[in-house]
């Protein structure tokens, strides 16, 4: 019988041959982290229960099967969440059935292996965009930064919902997946801006374009609405807050990185009221390449 578990926050668990969900379609056995997009209950010939759920990666997603488990899945994970998986398979009458043996709920700071992007295909809504975000991810050399990112998009209210907002309500990219869009552009942008070509600080620049306004998935609705907390708190603040978790990681690993994170996310720009001028090229470089994603575009 399958088992659904809550993992130690010190707990690792192995992920150096996590196939992707299109290699996961093809193998007898696989593991590794994916997150539960969808699920459905369903009823064998004997009135037994069982889920159909749906997985999702960066590469695809894919329905597989937890049996004998009597639980409703809500009550252990919510949409979006990332858990690690132990999968089986069985000879289907047209291809490979894959089934659950094992389902861990993964706390966020067990999130330290070098992982894929956790980003979810089955909310991007521009699968190119997806690839150019993917290709960024591949030019970043340095492990911490890679686990920082992948602990920011972490939870299933981040990630997934990074793909699907507007970036905007009314002013720029103001249309389901604008969020990501910008991000993705500034993050293109702010890696050639970069006046240091050191490999640490392409790195950064890419990592802060792809995080620079993720405050704005909990002040913006995929509707184009403002949420009771977006019409009370600015979003710089909130991106700090859903940055914590891997700001408190950088603190550990790379100290002087978060210091930089935290002064490029909340450095004072032309029109803000508070904050610190901007003290480094990075800085003020995040901020032409914000201001360019954001302008007008003429078709």
């Amino acid at each position: 019988m399958p088992n659904l578990i809550s993992l130690p926050k010190a707990q690792v668990l192995p992920t150096q041959f996590q196939p992707c969900i299109e290699q996961l379609k093809r193998l007898e056995i696989a593991q590794g982290y994916y997150r539960l997009m969808d699920w459905e209950q369903q009823f064998d010939l004997h009135g037994n229960t069982y889920w159909k759920v749906l997985l999702s990666d960066f590469s695809g997603s894919y329905w597989v099967y937890w049996f004998n488990q009597s639980n409703r899945l809500e009550s252990f994970v919510t949409t979006g969440a990332v858990c690690y998986l132990k999968l089986s398979s069985s000879q289907g009458r047209w291809r490979l059935l894959h089934k659950i043996e094992l389902a861990c709920r993964v706390p966020e700071l067990a999130c330290l292996n070098p992982l894929p992007l956790l980003l979810p295909h089955i909310t991007s809504y521009q699968p190119s965009l997806l690839k150019r975000a993917l290709a960024l991810y591949d030019q970043i050399s340095n492990l911490h930064l890679r686990t920082f990112l992948n602990i920011c998009l972490f939870a299933s209210d981040v990630g997934p919902r990074l793909m699907i907002c507007p970036a905007s309500v009314s002013h720029h990219h103001a249309y389901p997946g604008g969020l990501f869009e910008h991000s993705v552009e500034v993050a293109e942008k702010l890696a050639q801006l970069v006046p240091n070509q050191s490999l640490e600080s392409k790195d950064l620049a890419i990592v802060l374009g792809l995080i620079h306004d993720i405050g704005k998935v909990k002040t913006i609705k995929p509707n184009h609405q403002h949420g009771s907390l977006g019409t009370r708190v600015q979003h710089d603040a909130l991106t700090l807050e859903v940055c914590s978790a891997g700001l408190s990681y950088l603190d550990a690993h790379l100290p002087q990185i978060a210091i930089e994170i935290r002064h490029c996310l909340t450095c004072s720009t032309l029109n803000s009221r508070y904050g610190f001028k901007p003290q480094s090229a990075l800085a003020l470089a995040l901020q032409i390449a914000d201001r360019e994603s954001a302008e007008p575009r003429s078709f």
